[in-house]
């Protein structure tokens, strides 16, 4: 079988001559090779016929009538559909041959007349694989800079949110840090209105004496005439947002009846968009923070669920002296939940980094060749805990938004005396592994807390206690803060001590996906040796399970049989021979199509030498093939496979410059078995 066929494809080699004998006798030719040919006699039809089904390479004769070679090729390199297409320019000896113009019109070679066979088939060869590489390295430059821009996006996000927190942060020190209430209030809204990009901010206070509303401080242009003014409870969009209660965004004040537009002529400023949040402290709203802009359809959900835990926390600064402790150890779980992210992505970078060189020495040489079957297992083995990562990280941020809130509500609604026994509940939770129970053991526990509960008048669900369970509390831990879980407060203290729990449990999912993806990391390194060029001590059995490992996800059900003996160290350049390991297990597993069963012996040979066999249970070899399967380029694949038939060779050579040898056996139908014989002794160098 000819090794040009993995060339040929649907659209073929056009080959353009004004002569009937030249175009049969350069199709023939072509067409012994595999290739499928297009014949033009002439420019104009060889121009349709481009255009129309674009081949991948053409043969241009340069003298022919009307429209000549360099005029075709012109219009060829000038047409989008066209200009990547290989030309050969073929011009007969005693022509006069311009080869400087045929190059700056495009023209990648020429053939002189007359032709010679092998010269033809060569360079046809030559341009065709010049082509189909290109064309592979476009390919993997452009998935490189999706990937680069999916990052770019990641890193964005994480920036942004880590903008988002450093603000709380920063609040959450300002207020437990000053009584100067002014000082915090023009620090919000200046952070604020930096971090949002808006026109203006203000915060209007609620004066219960009065029934009015005060402008405490206000930041923006224009905005400083605001301080001091006051509005009735009702008046404007700020007076209804505190009359209400409810948070209040506005697209367009020009539709909006209730704005109250001697704001605008006061500060000088026509306002489009305004997103009011109230304030409120034991239930009762104490002011509204304003934000504005003069762009319409400014504020958004997004820009609303920012603001909230701010303004929340603004509101309940005495209470908040009490839970600095607890967001403190938040934000810092936070922290490293996110640090394990980039680590794992530092990873993951590294891994793309090593796979992009290994593709670079694939181009650069067939004895790599088998590295790029093994990429596509790869990459699955390290999408599933990456997928896992993103996941755990995705609720860790749902999580994390709900749980101040949580605590905030739950400590707002318990007694004084409960409430430092809440604190002391939570920071035990924060200990708390989460258990790993059967299904009996779960109901178990359940049955016990309803019983605990039931003695104290309580009824709870399953749910209820099932999810305390998830979080690591016991029926003990159950008694111990036993108070909390009886009073009408029981369902607010229970959630928020189970969303502390199912953080707990996404970080240990990041860490677990970290290990996963540094053992595969590890296990590939092991297998390349890509830090080590020159003569080392193997053990055999471990760098054939490193490379089963590699391969586990072309096994399918494909039952793999160990015979291992104790074998001694064998010097040897291990990653040449984790090669020939790979070759022959991935030349296995093709022959078994996916089921059967895979031998592997080791064994020591009179202390001289190490014998691997590596058996399969596929159809065998047939007797006509097989003394030829160390033949360089000799292939019973299909073109389909991109097999130039070289495996079997460089497996050859590498075991022939250990001083070894390998052998096969195969029956058919039966079995066929590798066997490689390598000496323990030093190998001369390679």
């Amino acid at each position: 079988m000819s090794e040009h066929r993995e060339y040929q494809d649907i659209a073929g080699i056009l080959v353009v001559d004004d002569q009937a004998e030249n175009l049969r006798l350069l199709s023939s030719i072509l067409q012994r090779e595999g290739y499928h040919t297009r014949p033009a006699r002439d420019g104009y039809t060889a121009l349709m016929s481009a255009y129309a089904d674009p081949p991948e390479l053409i043969l241009l004769d340069i003298m022919m009538p009307e429209l000549d070679g360099y005029a075709v090729c012109r219009k060829l390199k000038a047409d989008a559909r066209t200009r990547d297409i290989p030309v050969i320019f073929i011009s007969a000896l005693n022509e006069v041959f311009d080869k400087v113009k045929a190059f700056e019109l495009g023209g990648i070679d020429y053939i002189t007349k007359p032709l010679h066979v092998e010269e033809v088939i060569a360079r046809v060869k030559t341009h065709l694989t010049n082509r189909r590489l290109q064309q592979q390295l476009e390919t993997q430059n452009r998935r490189l800079q999706e990937g680069i821009l999916a990052h770019e996006q990641t890193m964005s996000i994480l920036q942004q949110r880590n903008q988002e927190l450093a603000l709380l942060h920063r609040m959450s020190q300002l207020f437990n840090s000053t009584l100067d209430w002014n000082q915090v209030l023009k620090t919000v809204l200046t952070e604020m209105r930096q971090l949002l990009n808006i026109t203006a901010t203000s915060f209007w206070l609620y004066l219960p004496e009065t029934d009015k509303l005060v402008c405490q401080q206000a930041i923006g242009l224009g905005n400083d005439t605001l301080i001091g003014w006051q509005l009735a409870m009702g008046q404007g969009i700020v007076g209804q947002t505190a009359q209400t209660g409810i948070t209040t965004i506005v697209a367009d004040t020009r539709v909006a009846p209730q704005h109250y537009k001697e704001v605008d002529q006061k500060t000088g400023i026509e306002i489009r968009s305004i997103l009011n949040f109230p304030f409120r402290t034991t239930g009762t709203v104490m002011g509204v923070l304003c934000l504005v802009d003069t762009a319409t359809d400014r504020f958004t959900e997004k820009d609303l669920r920012f603001v909230e835990p701010i303004a929340t926390a603004a509101a309940n600064a005495i209470e908040h002296a009490r839970l600095y402790s607890l967001a403190q150890q938040e934000i810092a779980e936070r922290t490293r939940a996110e640090a394990e992210l980039l680590d794992a992505h530092h990873e993951l970078q590294a891994t793309l980094e090593y796979l992009q060189t290994t593709q670079t020495q694939l181009l650069q040489s067939e004895r790599m060749a088998v590295l790029g079957q093994l990429v596509s297992g790869i990459a699955h083995d390290l999408n599933t805990p990456a997928a896992a990562i993103m996941s755990a990280i995705q609720e860790i941020d749902r999580l994390s938004s709900k749980l101040p809130q949580q605590l905030q509500h739950t400590l707002l609604q318990l007694s004084e005396d409960l409430r430092t026994e809440y604190i002391q509940a939570y920071q035990y939770a924060l200990t708390l592994q989460p258990q790993s129970l059967s299904t009996i053991e779960r109901r178990t526990f359940v049955r016990d807390m309803q019983q605990i509960l039931a003695e104290h008048g309580v009824e709870a669900s399953h749910n209820f206690c099932s999810q305390l369970i998830m979080a690591g509390f016991s029926a003990a831990d159950l008694l111990r803060f036993l108070p909390l879980f009886i009073g009408a407060e029981r369902d607010d203290v229970q959630q928020s001590l189970v969303l502390r729990g199912m953080s707990q449990i996404h970080i240990n999912n990041i860490k677990s996906s970290i290990q996963q993806i540094v053992q595969l990391v590890q296990t590939l390194k092991q297998f390349s040796r890509v830090e080590q060029s020159e003569l080392s001590e193997t053990q055999l059995q471990d760098d054939l399970e490193h490379t089963l490992l590699i391969l586990r996800n072309r096994l399918h059900d494909i039952t793999v049989h160990k015979e291992y003996e104790d074998l001694p160290l064998l010097t040897c350049y291990a990653a040449q021979l984790n090669q020939v390991w790979a070759q022959l297990l991935l030349n296995a597993i093709q022959a078994m199509n996916g089921q059967g069963n895979l031998v592997i012996r080791l064994k020591c040979l009179e202390k001289r030498n190490i014998v691997a066999e590596i058996e399969d249970s596929g159809p065998g070899i047939p007797p006509d093939i097989l003394p030829h399967i160390f033949n360089p380029y000799f292939t019973t694949k299909s073109r389909q496979d991109k097999n130039i038939g070289m495996g079997l060779t460089i497996c050859q050579q590498i075991i022939e410059q250990h001083h070894g040898r390998i052998e096969v056996a195969s029956a058919m139908p039966g079995k066929t078995c590798f066997r490689v014989i390598l000496p323990i002794s030093k190998p001369s160098q390679v």
